[in-house]
């Protein structure tokens, strides 16, 4: 199976009507352990045995421990976990939950493409699969078609496909009158964009008006247990957005906030912010070196290795 995707892959990039850039991918993550313990209880087993509803909870809790514990192996068995309760709830009433299920194995495969190297996840379309399934179970969680939408933009803007990459990214936006916390989901890819297709720009003029609502998002003002470095991470991702369009005092801003957050001290990505602090004129150079036609999708931080481990990892 691997002979023929690899041929298929080779066919593509040697073809000559494929007239589309070469990806780049991040290179997979160490595959080290965290640092913090496992705060999240594993399933019971055997599956078939469980209540529907036990079944629901434990994938809930079987995710946050892979998701956070970032390494490969961990992640591969609760995919598979997952997926082994899709079936076992697949006659379910409760619709929502079927939904969060699929949603949950989407971000798993999501974080597996980006940190682990599985490429297959993005190339073949499986994360978005899972939601559009998500959606179609439930239409009402609005997380999901952000989600989604950020990962069509960010595929099609890795094979240079800019048309396509713009023409989901402008309407992209639009659900955040509704849903401002969404940006959040969103901004980590579209602040990637050449400055000449306006989304940049964009971007960052909703980032100005946003509030995050504490009432609605607890990471907005403090760490969790599904985000142990929310606030150093969230302000590293401000700093880093100003920076890209060239925004010094409100990069130094943010970068302060980070270094002033609770959590800073033994957070595994602390010299992003540190190193900049040390030398902000020369961190400012590098973003503003890149023409206004270029792509730095894969210069910002969340299409790193790490995209998801910032907030999220142990």
């Amino acid at each position: 199976m691997k002979k023929i995707f690899c041929v298929l892959v080779l066919y593509l990039f040697s073809s000559p009507s494929f007239a589309i850039s070469i990806p780049k991918f991040p290179m997979p993550r160490p595959n080290t352990a965290p640092i913090l313990p496992d705060p999240f209880l594993h399933c019971s087993q055997p599956l078939g045995y469980q209540l529907e509803s036990a079944l629901f909870t434990c994938a809930e809790s079987e995710f946050w421990s892979a998701f956070s514990d970032g390494r490969l192996q961990a992640r591969k068995e609760a995919e598979r976990l997952l997926g082994n309760i899709m079936y076992y709830t697949r006659n379910s009433s409760q619709k929502a939950s079927l939904g969060r299920v699929y949603a949950l194995r989407g971000f798993l495969r999501l974080a597996m493409a980006l940190e682990n190297g599985v490429v297959q996840h993005l190339l073949l379309g499986t994360m978005e699969a899972d939601f559009k399934k998500a959606k179609e179970w439930d239409p009402t969680n609005k997380t999901y078609d952000t989600f989604l939408e950020t990962i069509v933009m960010a595929k099609a803007a890795v094979f240079g496909n800019w048309k396509k990459a713009v023409d989901v990214a402008l309407p992209a936006f639009d659900i955040l009158t509704d849903h401002p916390v969404n940006i959040l989901a969103l901004s980590g890819t579209t602040i990637g964009f050449p400055l000449d297709t306006g989304i940049p720009q964009k971007t960052i003029a909703i980032l100005d008006d946003f509030s995050c609502p504490d009432d609605i998002a607890a990471f907005c003002s403090a760490n969790t247990l599904h985000a142990p470095y929310a606030r150093p991470g969230l302000n590293f991702h401000f700093a880093e957005a100003y920076a890209r369009i060239g925004n010094r005092v409100k990069a130094e801003e943010y970068f302060l906030k980070a270094k002033d957050s609770p959590g800073f001290a033994e957070w595994q990505y602390k010299s992003l912010v540190e190193k900049p602090l040390s030398d902000l004129d020369n961190y400012m150079k590098y973003w503003g070196a890149f023409k206004s036609n270029e792509s730095l999708i894969d210069k910002v931080y969340a299409n790193q290795n790490f995209g998801c481990l910032l907030c999220h990892g142990r």
